[in-house]
């Protein structure tokens, strides 16, 4: 092979390696950035903004119908707005200091942001205070409470879950927990807290219209605004 040959080789593999090699980050990168949930903030942060009390079931269900997304994207959504609207410092495991929170002061957020942010702060820090879920619960895994039923539908186990999060409550009902509630089921009995319980019968209405077989998933957020969406089956069944 002519040296010309040999060069134009060399260079025609370091220059294939180096695609391969780029294309394979890039795509890693993205791998790593959840496609929606830039543009589903955009259609949550006006509503949190917004939140003065708690929406009626009729806007809220509709509001829940009209947002493009799955459960677990509006779960992802709001995890993100940690970091993007605020700033959270948890204490050591063995420290009796209570998480803080703050509005990011790092990043330049509009008018419409800041709103949203404060009222999460406000929100975060009221509920807090007035005991409606401690630090345990915010370190705690997801938690279930699982009870037998008879029902109509042949339903054996009703299962609820939930998991308490800085912005509010992400709750899952399997779909006997759904019959089971909206068959009359004795909510206030059940051994959850006091906000899961609140939440299923502030919902109690709409629970059948969003299950599709599987059950539903409410986001439950400590300011007045919460969506409902049907729940992926593989998750609290």
């Amino acid at each position: 092979m002519s040296k010309f040959k040999r060069r134009q080789f060399v260079l025609s593999s370091i220059t294939g390696a180096f695609f391969v090699l780029l294309n394979s980050i890039t795509k890693k990168s993205f791998a790593q950035i959840p496609v929606k949930t830039s543009g589903l903030q955009a259609k949550l942060i006006p509503q949190i903004a917004e939140a003065t009390r708690r929406i009626d079931i009729q806007e809220v269900g509709r509001r829940s119908q009209e947002l493009n997304a799955t459960a677990d994207e509006i779960d992802a959504a709001l995890d993100a707005l940690e970091n993007k609207l605020v700033r959270i410092k948890a204490p050591s495991s063995d420290s009796a200091v209570a998480s803080t929170i703050e509005v990011n002061a790092v990043e330049s957020l509009t008018s419409q942001e800041k709103q949203a942010a404060n009222n999460l702060v406000t929100a975060f820090q009221e509920k807090l205070k007035a005991g409606e879920f401690t630090e345990l619960d915010l370190k705690q895994d997801e938690q279930t409470v699982e009870f037998p039923l008879q029902t109509k539908q042949a339903c054996s186990n009703g299962r609820v879950c939930w998991k308490f999060k800085w912005w509010g409550v992400r709750i899952r009902l399997n779909h006997c927990a759904v019959q089971w509630a909206t068959a009359g089921g004795n909510i206030a009995a059940l051994a959850a807290p006091g906000p899961i319980k609140a939440a299923i019968i502030f919902f109690i209405a709409i629970l059948n219209a969003f299950d599709k077989g599987c059950g539903v998933q409410i986001h439950w957020l400590w300011i007045g605004v919460s969506w409902i969406k049907p729940k992926s089956c593989s998750k609290c069944n």
